[in-house]
């Protein structure tokens, strides 16, 4: 949704955005998993009280809290007021959430040409005022239908933002490099090796024949190596330097993030290996079969979950869902197809280093020469031999953490 994106944008450019990130994951897990025990400590009491199994209990969903805990809290002394107490706690959990949701659209805007000097007050009041309009639905008594299916349809497009993020990241960084060094057959043989065979595999995996759990295996692995082996191949025959197999498997492998590791940590600090091989071998292609495995999931009459979630009536509650899908995904295929389109809302920015502050500096047509005066100004200061020491201290870190040796241990 943007909302990590959002507030590390104010946070210092030279943050450690290893550590930052593991609070923020583990501290989500960590909430995630107390919840779990409210959740299905209710249920195991609500299952007592009426005399059955858990698993016989109809909750799902949005049901799990806001159909369990008002009826567990009913039964103390008292419970009138435990229920209340528990809906002004959500309450207070949705304006905490609408701070974060108002603050990410508000970063966007105001990171925007048009409306970057709009008054901030301005703007938050018309997004709360929008906010509170489209939320009326949700007060009536079908609130949590829409909310259900609304809920249903958006995570097909954050699946899809995740893969096409890490996507990017661990593939597109360094691709015309890469291409350069090997050649584009071996990088997209190796590319269709990693994600055609999961295609293969979740095609095997959700066809629904017996044995469909190993065939989609065997089918991933042998894509996968007939791929890799392929790659490798063309890659030690190509027009360039005759490569050894150590090599070419690292250029395919890692040699981008690794580049792109080793420009960030003198900026940001650690950061681990491990985290170039989760961005470029792990994270999209689990993506991927989440995504196919939410497209072809079925409801309970046996029917596709697309147009058909949760046996709600096609109107008004599918076709809300669906609209609020496709909007989102022309939005992105526009900007895929036509990027210029959206050129001129993008501000360009440049960061000058000043004592460890970093000024923000627009771009415009106006101010480039200015900005340029500044820089020669900063490197007539010395500015340029502090410029040249970090750069000498990034070519270090890549000697000692960016490199086939590193590779190879880790």
């Amino acid at each position: 949704s943007g909302i990590m994106t959002a507030y590390g944008s104010h946070v210092d450019r030279s943050e450690p955005t290893f550590l930052n990130s593991m609070v923020v994951a583990c501290s989500n897990c960590a909430f995630s998993f107390v919840a779990g025990f409210a959740v299905f400590g209710a249920l195991g009491h609500l299952a007592w009280l009426q005399d059955q199994e858990v698993s016989s209990l109809s909750y799902k969903s949005f049901g799990l809290v806001f159909g369990t805990w008002p009826v567990v809290l009913g039964t103390l002394p008292g419970g009138i007021h435990w229920i209340r107490l528990l809906f002004f706690t959500l309450f207070l959990l949705g304006v905490d959430s609408q701070f974060s949701m108002i603050e990410a659209l508000i970063t966007v805007f105001h990171d925007s040409v048009p409306l970057h000097d709009v008054n901030h007050m301005k703007m938050v009041a018309v997004m709360c005022t929008i906010s509170w309009t489209l939320g009326l639905m949700y007060a009536t008594d079908a609130g949590l239908f829409f909310l259900d299916v609304i809920d249903f349809y958006v995570n097909f497009v954050f699946i899809l933002i995740g893969i096409l993020e890490t996507f990017g990241l661990g593939w597109v960084t360094g691709l015309e490099n890469a291409v350069e060094r090997l050649g584009k057959a071996p990088m997209f043989l190796f590319l269709f090796g990693n994600f055609g065979g999961i295609v293969v595999a979740c095609g095997l995996w959700f066809g629904g024949f017996d044995g469909s759990t190993w065939a989609g295996f065997v089918g991933l692995i042998v894509v996968y190596v007939a791929s890799l082996l392929a790659a490798i191949y063309v890659a030690r025959r190509g027009q360039g330097p005759e490569l050894s197999a150590k090599e070419a498997l690292y250029e395919l492998y890692l040699a981008n993030l690794i580049d792109f590791r080793n420009k960030m940590r003198p900026v940001v600090g650690t950061v681990p290996m491990i985290w170039a091989v989760l961005m470029k071998h792990f994270i999209p292609q689990v993506l991927l079969v989440l995504f196919i495995n939410l497209a072809r999931s079925k409801n309970e009459a046996g029917e596709s979950n697309l147009g058909h979630y949760g046996s709600y009536c096609a109107w008004p509650y599918q076709v809300l869902g669906i609209l609020c899908m496709v909007v989102a995904l022309l939005l992105m295929l526009v900007g895929a197809a036509a990027p210029g389109l959206y050129e001129p809302l993008y501000m360009e920015t440049e960061y000058s280093e000043k004592g460890g502050d970093f000024d923000r500096r627009e771009t415009g047509d106006d101010s480039v020469d200015g900005y340029e005066k500044d820089l020669d100004d900063e490197k007539e200061g010395g500015f340029g031999d502090e410029e040249e020491e970090e750069e000498g201290e990034a070519a270090e870190g890549e000697k000692e953490g960016g490199g086939l040796d590193d590779v190879v241990e880790a």
